[in-house]
């Protein structure tokens, strides 16, 4: 399943957010309401991603019974793929799963990443 990578498709609007945020004098009213908005586009990204975790978990435990998911390195992949693999929210999805499994009666094991 490819995953959208909200990060990626909102990153000309963080940059332009933080451009505008960096100029403001520190301390002033301007500064505060750039931060507030910069703080919002960053909101709507985690709600982006929750969304879509939350969806597809629904659909993934609706269909399955059991569930195996593998224990990735995920430390180590962000040193080889960097910001890519944080914005899958990859630990995060992994919580709502067990969530979403445990409501509808599936079963998630987790296995060792040598197993496979």
């Amino acid at each position: 399943i490819k995953a959208p990578l909200f990060f990626k498709q909102n990153s000309n609007d963080i940059k332009k957010a933080n451009r505008i945020l960096s100029r403001k004098k520190r301390g002033s009213n301007h500064r505060r309401l750039a931060k507030i908005a910069l703080a919002r586009l960053h909101k709507k990204i985690a709600n982006q991603r929750k969304d879509f975790q939350f969806k597809l978990a629904n659909a993934i435990c609706s269909e399955y019974a059991l569930i195996c998911i593998e224990d990735l390195n995920i430390k180590g992949m962000q040193k080889r793929w960097g910001r890519k693999i944080s914005d899958y929210g990859f630990a995060e999805f992994i919580k709502i799963l067990e969530y979403k499994a445990r409501e509808i009666g599936s079963i998630v094991q987790k296995i060792d990443r040598y197993y496979p």
